[in-house]
């Protein structure tokens, strides 16, 4: 497009709960947005901050605005005492949702799903406990933290169960974790399905075979991931 101009408009945002609060350090920032632009195009970097008003083509200095967005972040920093807490759901709620999940894939899906979905760890950080869930049920499990598929708060699976874009959700707020030895895509394929099928794609084998040979050329290099 070669614009003689641009205006960042996203990403004026910061992470405001005490489970995805440290990935602060690595947001898009205003000024790095601007030294980048800058650097590498030839367009005119405008940075605007709440209630600026700009005419185009005006002459602009984006200083005063990046620096107004830089105290911000640093207030934030400085006052973590606003950040949103975790709030525990019983662990008898959890497991009848659990059940009424899985009873779920039961009755919307074909026999074969079987093969698709082995049993996944899931650790609760908020109670230092282990589960498995699996298409035969919902269960506490013993397992060492670095061998579990996820971990995350008992709110966070609360809202994977409850709705099928609630994994998608969880992840882009970065409210979960996958230990090192862990297979996080066993997880992942639970939740999968119902979020497919929220966008029109149903659970069929093709859409499977096509799944499992994009797999294939990933690992082989064919294709990227």
């Amino acid at each position: 497009f070669q614009p003689k101009v641009t205006i960042p408009i996203a990403s004026y945002v910061y992470f405001c709960h005490e489970e995805n609060f440290y990935l602060n350090d690595s947001v898009n920032t205003a000024e790095t947005t601007y030294q980048f632009l800058k650097e590498n195009t030839v367009t005119e970097p405008v940075v605007l901050y709440n209630g600026d008003n700009y005419s185009i083509f005006q002459e602009w200095d984006s200083t005063n605005s990046i620096s107004s967005y830089k105290n911000d972040f640093k207030l934030i920093e400085e006052n973590q005492s606003i950040l949103e807490k975790n709030q525990p759901i019983e662990i008898s709620e959890l497991n009848l949702l659990a059940q009424k999940f899985i009873k779920n894939l039961h009755e919307t899906n074909p026999k074969w799903i079987k093969y698709i979905l082995k049993p996944t760890i899931i650790h609760l950080h908020d109670y230092q406990k282990t589960f498995e869930l699996s298409l035969s049920g919902w269960k506490e499990k013993q397992m060492d933290y670095n061998l579990c598929d996820v971990s995350l708060s008992s709110e966070s699976l609360a809202f994977c169960f409850k709705f099928p874009y609630g994994l998608d959700t969880t992840q882009i707020s970065g409210r979960l974790q996958k230990p090192t030895q862990g297979n996080y895509v066993k997880f992942y394929n639970f939740f999968r399905i119902d979020q497919q099928k929220s966008r029109g794609q149903n659970l069929t084998l093709a859409y499977v075979s096509g799944s499992i040979i994009r797999k294939i050329k990933v690992k082989l290099g064919l294709m990227k991931a």
